[in-house]
């Protein structure tokens, strides 16, 4: 089960993914975001990194054993992802997300919509 909030007024993890043998939160927001809204250009090698405090907490039930580990946000950049797009639609490279990727994330997105329209938890299966 993956849970997100925008109006939360406490600071909750802003994503929140439930399986069957743990529970994975992250707090924030993608560190892009702000920055290119404030005009600041992708440049650097801190582009796209994440604060310690915006990391993600995962949680496992291991053989009875609760573990939890601190995992570290993987940098993002568009700017690549943006290239891998133009890469595949000149036929230079194959498309940066399969077909049945972007059917599972559709699958995602109208649970999403349903859950709001719903006011409830809509599970998903991969």
């Amino acid at each position: 089960m993956l849970e997100t909030d925008v109006l939360n007024a406490i600071a909750p993890p802003r994503f929140v993914l439930r399986g069957l043998g743990g529970t994975f939160h992250k707090p924030g927001l993608d560190p892009q975001e702000a920055p290119l809204r404030a005009g600041q250009q992708p440049v650097g090698d801190a582009w796209g990194k994440d604060a310690p405090e915006n990391y993600g907490t995962l949680r496992l039930n291991l053989e009875g054993m609760q573990v939890t580990s601190t995992l570290e946000t993987l940098p993002g950049d568009y700017r690549h992802y943006y290239r891998l797009v133009a890469a595949a639609i000149r036929g230079e490279a194959p498309p940066p997300v399969t077909l049945p990727e972007v059917i599972q994330q559709l699958h995602i997105l109208e649970a999403a919509r349903q859950s709001t329209r719903e006011n409830r938890v809509i599970e998903v299966y991969a």
